[in-house]
């Protein structure tokens, strides 16, 4: 009966140390998936890190584009204002120019009626004259 129990007894431990070996097994295997995993998130943390860099690059070069764009923006319609009055100021000294032109031009068609006026006047009353000294 003592070898019996002896037997049992090797047998339980055997059982025990196969089930132990087993579970080694599997706690080694969770703690290198474990590990696996924490590699991974600080792999993906890295990988966010660098995604959140990138994205503030591009927002902060889309601002300085914004911020060009519009200061050219500016500029352009300042030579643009520029330009048209500078236009405006030639269009109107043009045309204070032609009405100089016109008023002068009138002033001496005007004259020239006068003096041709005075002249058929002077040339009616030498006729008129010449009239009553005939009588």
């Amino acid at each position: 009966a003592s070898a019996r129990l002896e037997q049992d007894l090797r047998h339980q431990l055997k059982q025990q140390n196969v089930e132990m070996e087993a579970s080694n097994n599997k706690m080694s295997s969770l703690a290198s998936d474990l590990a696996s995993a924490r590699a991974f998130g600080e792999e993906m943390a890295r990988a966010v890190d660098s995604l959140r860099a990138h994205v503030h690059a591009i927002s902060t070069a889309h601002e300085a584009d914004v911020v060009a764009a519009k200061e050219s923006h500016e500029e352009e319609m300042r030579t643009a204002t520029e330009d048209h009055q500078s236009e405006l100021y030639r269009l109107h000294t043009m045309h204070e120019a032609d009405i100089a032109k016109s008023q002068k031009e009138h002033a001496q068609a005007l004259d020239a009626l006068r003096q041709e006026a005075v002249g058929a006047a002077q040339h009616h009353q030498q006729g008129s004259c010449e009239h009553s000294l005939v009588r």
